[in-house]
């Protein structure tokens, strides 16, 4: 495995700088959400058709869930949300 790249694919949306993505790809029905755009030294599956990713260090990187049409009711549609901190 390697890094994953956003910036060069087509139909691709960025929202200030490149931290976190999510992409969901229809001819293998796969949804991966990235958390940091590194190179993967290590992937295990959790539960079946859960994949978690993670760095050199250990940290988890992303997550990619197989067959996503069956396990997410929308894999193509996202809503992000930012919690305001409590005053």
């Amino acid at each position: 495995m390697g890094d994953y790249g956003l910036l060069d694919k087509p139909h691709s949306q960025v929202y200030g700088a490149v931290e976190m993505k999510a992409i969901y790809d229809k001819q293998t029905d796969t949804l991966t959400i990235i958390f940091s755009d590194t190179t993967v030294a290590e992937s295990d599956e959790e539960k079946p058709g859960v994949i978690l990713d993670y760095d050199a260090d250990g940290n988890l990187i992303a997550l990619e869930i197989l067959n996503a049409s069956s396990r997410v009711g929308h894999p193509y549609r996202m809503e992000y949300q930012i919690v305001p901190a409590e005053a």
